[in-house]
């Protein structure tokens, strides 16, 4: 006996449409993984360029090694009274003048994590540094001046996709609060970057 079917059944229609569901949601949750995923991306081509940038600072100005020692994480707070390299403001080239080897790592330090607060005309966002594109850097310096001044750089920045746990071992996520904890023990989101030389 045969049955003569035409057009489609309701339960065809649900099913689907569930199938269509399923797919649309797995790929809007793959979209915002790449979304994170890229900018980590960005994040960490930024900080390489950064610790490049210090570390070939540092190497020229090696005598005064000693004087990048520490956490620079007031850098920031006021600006150098020394300009030691032109840059532009936007509007003009701010002339350097002479510095010595302490004013100088204390410029570095600033023209390297600070914004310059350059203002280019007709544009909405000027950033004049790579920390200000970094989410959140934290820079510290450590010169071991008993091993030939060995200097460690290490960088640290919010991280999207990648954390260390208490033990300092990587962790990779998905789609934990950043302010969790995972298996009782605390979770730091952020991501590393160091770089080992003797200047």
């Amino acid at each position: 006996m045969q049955l003569n079917q035409k057009g489609i059944t309701l339960i065809e229609i649900l099913v689907t449409l569930a199938i269509s569901i399923i797919g649309i949601v797995g790929l809007s949750t793959l979209q915002v993984q790449t979304h994170r995923a890229v900018n980590d991306s960005g994040n960490r081509s930024q900080a390489i360029w950064l610790l490049e940038d210090l570390t070939n600072r540092i190497h020229l100005n090696a005598a005064a090694a000693a004087n990048y020692d520490g956490n620079q994480a007031n850098v920031c707070n006021s600006a150098p009274t020394r300009v030691c390299s032109p840059y532009h403001n936007g509007n003009s080239v701010v002339n350097a003048v002479s510095c010595n080897g302490s004013e100088m790592a204390t410029w570095d330090l600033y023209e390297s994590l600070c914004d310059m607060n350059s203002i280019v005309a007709g544009s909405d966002v000027t950033k004049s540094s790579p920390a200000t594109a970094i989410a959140n850097p934290e820079l510290t310096v450590v010169v071991d001046s008993a091993n030939n001044n060995e200097t460690t750089l290490t960088l640290k920045w919010d991280s999207r996709t990648e954390a260390e746990n208490a033990d300092g071992t990587k962790v990779y996520i998905t789609d934990e609060n950043l302010t969790g904890s995972s298996n009782n023990s605390t979770i730091t989101y952020k991501a590393s970057l160091t770089t080992v030389f003797i200047p």
